[in-house]
């Protein structure tokens, strides 16, 4: 019942605040309505094509972001706190003009913990978003002593990479581009990739694109496919939408600390001030990644996005209101079209699957944190997706973590150590 007070309280302050930030282009646009209102749809239509656009060569990695509009992250600056592990191991590439940096620790000649030097699968850690590549430290230290070389990447907007300022310049096709130019960086090959929330979300649309020798293993932890709202209880469609609607509303100004908190009670105020430090003294606009993936919560059915949202009338409303001011829902329409490119990927390796023998398929690990307020709906759904034959025949229907939130890593990482050690 309080999520329902929650959204009744801050769906007309939402409204109220986009009705003020347009006040100068209502009046404006209204004039012209009846005399042009052609071309006032045409340039709500050009602003649509512009987007898909933008995203297609983000996805292809041929755009290339304005100096001005990128803040180039100094790893010596005074945002960043005493004590953060693995400084000295930090590499980087660059996508779309903008430095992508991760973490690489590999293994010494002993660093084995049962002392065999026969060589392990190398695994990669993709964080979700409020997060970077420290929350997986727990979890890394204890998979290096058992030989294994490590990456965990930093999405761009978060942890140590460069941080675009323009929200409207962040596609999800331009973190496909950055999981598939790292995989050609590193060379890739028979590797485990790991990952949490949105992290998930951006390997399974990645996949599709990269060699099939690239991963031989999957382990997705509180994650998600590209949302859709009918797939969730209407308890988590509340929840979400007050999240979305508390995001816009603060508008960048939630502090990563509240956040953590929020999530993960039992955090540790130092882990706190770590979750915080990558936008520490920084302006706010540095954010953007992060409020995008906010705004990307699954409240608009798929219907919406590709039948009302294509009449004249709601074209009327974009014209008059201005066609920037709905740059996330047509980020959303995208999305939504990602979706059914991935799941038919999906479906299609169903199908092929049961043709091929168990060590050609991409087995897949999918486990959830029981107390997890926000994404435990996805966990069937992801089963379903992957399928039952791609599944570990030791979890088929998937893992409940009884001990963990939202952040198993930081809850239980022992547990989740041995979870992707015995995938390798």
């Amino acid at each position: 019942m309080c999520r329902i007070y929650a959204v009744c309280i801050l769906l007309p302050v939402y409204i109220l605040q986009l009705l003020y930030r347009r006040l100068s282009t209502i009046p404006r646009n209204f004039r012209c309505v009846v005399s042009r209102w052609n071309k006032l749809i045409g340039e709500a239509e050009t602003y649509r094509r512009q987007a898909a656009v933008q995203a297609q060569l983000q996805l292809e990695g041929k755009y290339m972001f304005p100096k001005n509009e990128v803040l180039r992250v100094n790893l010596s600056g005074k945002m960043w706190v005493n004590g953060i592990p693995w400084y000295e191991n930090v590499e980087e590439f660059v996508v779309c003009g903008a430095r992508v940096r991760y973490i690489h620790l590999k293994p010494t000649a002993n660093g084995a913990a049962n002392g065999s030097h026969s060589r392990k699968r190398p695994i990669v850690f993709l964080h979700g978003n409020r997060g970077w590549s420290y929350m997986w430290r727990k979890v890394m230290t204890r998979l290096l002593l058992e030989g294994h070389e490590l990456f965990a990447l930093d999405w761009l907007g978060h942890g140590l990479s460069d941080k675009p300022v323009q929200r409207d310049a962040l596609t999800f096709e331009l973190h496909i581009q950055t999981l598939i130019a790292f995989v050609n960086h590193v060379e890739l090959d028979n590797a485990i990739l790991v990952a949490h929330h949105w992290g998930g979300c951006i390997a399974l649309s990645t996949i599709p694109y990269l060699p099939s020798s690239s991963f031989r293993g999957l382990v997705l932890i509180n994650s998600f496919l590209p949302p859709r709202p009918q797939e969730v209880s209407i308890h988590c469609y509340l929840l979400h939408a007050v999240w979305f609607l508390l995001t816009a509303v603060l508008d960048g100004y939630a502090s990563q600390s509240t956040i953590a908190r929020f999530i993960s009670p039992h955090i540790s105020e130092k882990d706190v001030e770590c979750y915080e430090a990558p936008y520490q003294d920084l302006p706010t606009a540095t954010r953007s990644s992060a409020e995008r993936f906010s705004r990307h919560a699954p409240g608009i059915p798929h219907f919406s996005l590709r039948g009302v949202r294509e009449t004249q009338g709601w074209k009327m409303c974009e014209a008059v209101l201005g066609p920037k001011n709905f740059s996330d829902l047509n980020t959303l329409a995208l999305l939504s079209e990602r979706d059914d490119f991935v799941r038919s990927y999906w479906q299609r390796q169903r199908e092929e699957d049961l043709d091929k023998e168990i060590g050609g398929r991409l087995k897949t690990v999918v486990a959830f944190g029981a107390r997890d307020p926000l994404v435990r709906d996805y966990k069937d759904v992801l089963v379903r997706v992957v399928g039952k034959d791609n599944m570990v025949d030791w979890a088929p229907n998937g893992i409940w973590l009884p001990n963990a939130g939202h952040y198993p890593m930081e809850d239980i990482p022992d547990d989740i150590a041995q979870l992707i050690s015995r995938l390798c």
